[in-house]
């Protein structure tokens, strides 16, 4: 077989023939033989590299990605040393991105998707974005800012302003996750409800099973209440004396109040309020006990005017006040003490009244007493004389003082009359008798005239 000579011509890009080094290499029946010339950096070969912008390096990094994973959802970011797949997650962070972050963009463009239902006036500076259904038109400075809650896990750092278009029985709701109502803003009617869609009030709160309809807390101390904040204030804000602030119990919504209680601003400029009771009865819808601002207390239907510091007024023929003592009472029942604390009058669980002091009657001069001293004596005492109209009866001893002329009987017109002894009646005939000793003879002398 006859020998093959072969010969490479290199050209370049543009397929010239480039004057260089060639290689030759022959080729016989038996043996292959070939002489090389190596290339040096200046040869077409590197030449074309530089063309194309390809160097070594780009070729291993090029060898690097095509090792990669052709993984559906996967970025291929640079880990310092060598291109990587990342899943979605993992990206995310690689991209400076953490959750809840907000990136800034220096341009952005939205189409196909009509997002201006979410995005209203930013709340602190006041500019609103405009859309035109398709993309934004006009985005000022601060429409996209922090101030928006969009997402779940956002925060509101400035204030909410919610202004609708038109307004609406559930302009904001929020509900739980079973779809019950938690709150319901009412802007037609300007209400608000908690656990109900149909406020019947300016508030309105239900209270479902187990709950209540409303807790007010106060975590500070209150050790003076005149000058604490209250814990709940009601205010009735008319310029005049006279208006009234109060509570009232129905037994359904909207229904006529059975009971309430509440306040009378009797002096606006004093600020001095009466406070007071209602209940509806027979009679009508009335007070029944009023406290008057200087603490006198009245107690009866529509009776506002007490005399004393506890005044009861009966409206009808029954008890006007009953004190029943319990079954086991030691203590005082009723009790009545000077201004230094000393009991002067009290009564006591088994009945007894008793009086530290005498029992003075003011029905003339003041002089008609009874008195317990302590020598162990009941004294009476009168300005003329003390009288019994019915029968006496005496269990011990009826006898003189030192002094014996004393009065134990009465003239045809009651005056009294001076005779030394004592007056009993026969029960047998009913005539009276002066019983007396004369010379120590008992004697009885029939006073029949």
């Amino acid at each position: 077989m006859a020998d093959i000579s072969v010969e490479i011509i290199e050209t370049n890009i543009d397929g010239e023939v480039v004057d260089g080094d060639t290689i030759e290499a022959t080729v016989s029946s038996s043996v292959i033989t070939s002489t090389l010339t190596p290339l040096t950096e200046v040869d077409p070969v590197f030449l074309a590299h530089d063309a194309f912008g390809i160097t070594a390096g780009d070729i291993t990094l090029l060898t690097d990605l095509t090792a990669l994973a052709l993984t559906d959802g996967n970025f291929i970011v640079a880990d310092g040393a060598n291109w990587v797949a990342e899943a979605g997650d993992t990206a995310r962070t690689s991209l400076g991105l953490g959750t809840g972050d907000s990136p800034t963009f220096t341009g952005l463009t939205l189409g196909g998707v009509d997002i201006s239902t979410f995005i209203d006036q930013d709340v602190s500076s006041g500019a609103s974005p405009t859309f035109d259904g398709a993309n934004f038109t006009s985005i000022p400075d601060g429409a996209l800012s922090t101030d928006y809650v969009e997402v779940a896990g956002d925060t509101m750092t400035g204030a909410l302003v919610i202004t609708p278009t038109a307004n609406s029985t559930a302009t904001l709701q929020v509900n739980n996750a079973a779809g019950a109502v938690v709150l319901n803003v009412n802007t037609t009617n300007g209400r608000v409800g908690i656990g109900t869609l149909d406020p019947a009030g300016v508030f309105h709160s239900v209270a479902h099973l187990g709950k209540y309809a409303g807790v007010f807390q106060q975590d500070q101390a209150t050790t003076a209440w005149t000058s604490t904040p209250a814990t709940f204030n009601m205010v009735n804000a008319r310029g005049t004396s006279g208006n009234y602030a109060f509570f009232t119990f129905s037994d359904a919504v909207g229904g006529s109040s059975s009971a309430g209680v509440g306040v009378r601003f009797v002096n606006r400029a004093s600020h001095y309020g009466d406070f007071l009771f209602y209940t509806k009865a027979a009679d009508g819808y009335n007070p029944r006990f009023y406290i008057l601002s200087s603490g006198d207390v009245a107690i009866g239907a529509n009776f506002v005017t007490p005399q004393a510091r506890l005044h009861i007024k009966g409206s009808v023929d029954n008890q006007q006040l009953i004190i029943q003592a319990n079954a086991t009472q030691t203590a005082n029942v009723i009790e009545q003490q000077q201004s230094g604390g000393t009991v002067v009058l009290y009564t006591t669980n088994s009945g007894a009244l008793k009086i530290s002091d005498k029992l003075i009657f003011t029905q003339t001069d003041g002089n008609e007493y009874i008195d317990s001293l302590a020598d162990g004596y009941l004294d009476l005492g009168a300005t003329t004389a003390i009288r019994v109209k019915n029968l006496l009866e005496v269990t011990g001893d009826v006898r003189p003082t030192t002094d014996d002329t004393y009065y134990l009987g009465l003239n045809d017109d009651d005056s009294p009359q001076a005779w030394k002894g004592v007056i009993l009646k026969d029960t047998t005939d009913g005539k009276y008798y002066r019983i007396e000793v004369i010379n120590g003879v008992v004697t009885a002398t029939d006073l029949t005239d």
